[in-house]
């Protein structure tokens, strides 16, 4: 067996290397979307550049989005061998749960509002609840692992 690729030879080890690649992707796009924000970019923002505490929170989300990124990839091709395992599943399993988080109190709190609410704002909160849904699946499969 190959050291930097697990098996997939069973479905059960597909989904979680599935959600770890999409896990991969979103957290790249998202760091992605951060730098065009930080560099003056508007569009997602209605229209409006990023300053004060949300420019500096979103110059944080960066370099998150991208270690994000890289604990995915990692639990797929099974970096796991160069830190601890429980250190990469620890990782995995925080992101899944916080981005789960923050989009399902997003959501609820949208679907409660009794205020019109931009469709942009649902679209955010779904983008959190997706991203947490990967990381979680990824990690949930190599926990039983």
């Amino acid at each position: 067996m190959n050291p930097t690729r697990p098996s997939t030879s069973s479905k059960g080890a597909l989904l979680p290397t599935l959600a770890g690649y999409a896990a991969c992707v979103w957290a790249f796009l998202f760091g992605v979307v951060h730098i065009y924000w930080a560099i003056g970019g508007t569009v997602g923002l209605q229209g409006n550049p990023m300053t004060g505490m949300l420019f500096l929170i979103n110059l944080a989300a960066i370099p998150l989005c991208f270690v994000a990124a890289v604990v995915a990839l990692g639990l797929v091709r099974s970096w796991t061998q160069y830190l601890s395992h429980w250190m990469w599943l620890t990782a995995t399993s925080g992101a899944g749960l916080l981005l789960t988080l923050r989009g399902g109190v997003g959501l609820l709190q949208t679907m409660l509002s009794e205020n019109h609410v931009p469709l942009l704002l649902m679209a955010y909160d779904s983008w959190f609840l997706l991203g947490g849904i990967l990381f979680g699946t990824v990690s949930i499969a190599r926990w039983r692992e």
